[in-house]
């Protein structure tokens, strides 16, 4: 038997999950807590036995995705009731022992994918133990070193303790108190009304901004940035700077075709415009400094876009939403980039503007009625809208949108 005696604990023993979330379960154990691998117990001094409480939980939070969440190891909770003869004869059980509190999470799933790693890890993360401020000991089903050196630095904000690897370390660890599993709130976002003292999305970019920004504060919305332009101003001639358009460009699906042409009309409008093509080596640093230093971003939906968190409140952020993506490019970008304090605009794509009209004649469905291939399901739209899918901007409705980006930036 793995735990075969009791700690003592001057707080009274607790022991309860919490499975009323749609998105996630959390379990909460306070007193002597005990894991080593995928067991975790909580012993009990009581002076009758009673029946042991056993909870199964696989700790991360999509758990509506019963296919996904098959794939997620699962750990086993247990409350055991047993009298014990000495508290000083426990510490023997105990190969660590810890005054923290400890955190159970996996990193399986879709990690590997940003907005995953985001909005199923690291924000769920702050979430979860942000009122600990950093006492907090993590410990990760499905450990990957790739996932530890791309978010260390943020890892390191957020406990100050080193991370334990379950599936590779046998020790017995013991705790005063544990959660398993992540609280989450919504897509990309902090419901501050749900935090302990009221934080919110901003308190978690101030974090990005402590471990990538070289001033380690969050800026304000300054004067546009670099390249200095020409204007006319009350018929004098007087230099102003030029604001900056940062264009998130895909190679593959969902790609600009006329990117070159956008660049040059964004140029002709007074922006300064910076292509940015990140993907999995890129780094994250750079990624944050250039969007936090710009005015706006331009991007087509997609997985990139979670990079709307490293600007500044008061930027702009224009998505570009394929044919058939209306529902995640609003849920899983816009909405948030709304309530992270962003100027938001949707350029929708129309039927001619995509190459899907190459495809499918005027009247199909496709093309005319998106709604019927997306209530098909997530993997129909997938296949149909998000990788199948180029567009091609109008320049008249693009001009309109720049225009529009430029009286927000301006405040006007």
């Amino acid at each position: 038997m793995l735990w075969n005696k009791v700690r003592g604990s001057s707080k009274e023993d607790h022991f309860s999950c919490d499975r009323t979330h749609w998105r996630t379960d959390v379990c909460h154990l306070r007193g002597d807590v005990r894991i080593r691998n995928k067991l975790i117990a909580l012993r009990s001094k009581v002076q009758q036995k009673r029946v042991d409480d056993i909870e199964k939980i696989r700790p991360y939070p999509r758990k509506w995705e019963s296919p996904l969440m098959n794939r997620i190891e699962e750990v086993t909770v247990k409350r055991v009731y047993e009298s014990f003869p000495s508290v000083n004869s426990t510490e023997k059980d105990c190969d660590v022992n810890y005054s923290a509190p400890a955190l159970v999470f996996s990193t399986g799933g879709y990690t590997g994918h940003i907005y995953h790693d985001f909005n199923d890890g690291l924000i769920p993360l702050f979430i979860t133990i942000q009122h600990l401020k950093g006492e907090v000991v993590f410990l990760i089903l499905e450990f990957h070193d790739w996932w530890m050196n791309k978010y260390s630095k943020i890892v390191e904000q957020l406990s100050h303790y080193p991370v334990i690897d379950l599936r590779n370390d046998g020790r017995t660890h013991c705790f005063p108190e544990m959660i398993v599993g992540l609280k989450i709130h919504d897509d990309l976002t902090v419901n501050n009304t749900l935090m302990p003292s009221g934080e919110s999305i901003q308190d978690f970019r101030q974090i990005l901004g402590k471990v990538f920004d070289s001033n380690n504060e969050l800026q304000p919305l300054s004067e546009p940035l670099d390249k200095s332009i020409v204007q006319k101003v009350n018929g004098s001639v007087v230099h102003v700077k030029a604001p900056k358009l940062v264009l998130i460009a895909r190679k593959e699906s969902r790609a600009i075709l006329n990117q070159d042409e956008v660049v040059s009309v964004a140029e002709q409008f007074g922006f300064e415009v910076q292509v940015l093509v990140p993907n999995g080596q890129t780094e994250l640093g750079h990624i944050y400094r250039v969007l936090g230093s710009c005015d706006a971003m331009m991007g087509v939906h997609g997985a990139a876009m979670t990079h709307f968190l490293f600007m500044r409140p008061g930027s702009v952020f224009i998505q570009v939403v394929p044919i058939g993506t209306t529902w995640p490019s609003s849920a899983f970008y816009g909405e948030p980039a709304l309530r992270f304090g962003l100027q938001y605009i949707e350029y929708k794509i129309r039927p001619e503007e995509s190459s899907l009209s190459k495809i499918y004649n005027n009247s199909d469905p496709v093309l005319t009625n998106p709604e019927i291939i997306v209530s098909k399901g997530w993997e129909a739209l997938k296949e149909t809208y998000l990788q199948n899918q180029n567009v091609t901007l109008s320049i008249p409705r693009l001009k309109k949108v720049l225009l529009t980006s430029l009286a927000k930036i301006k405040g006007v």
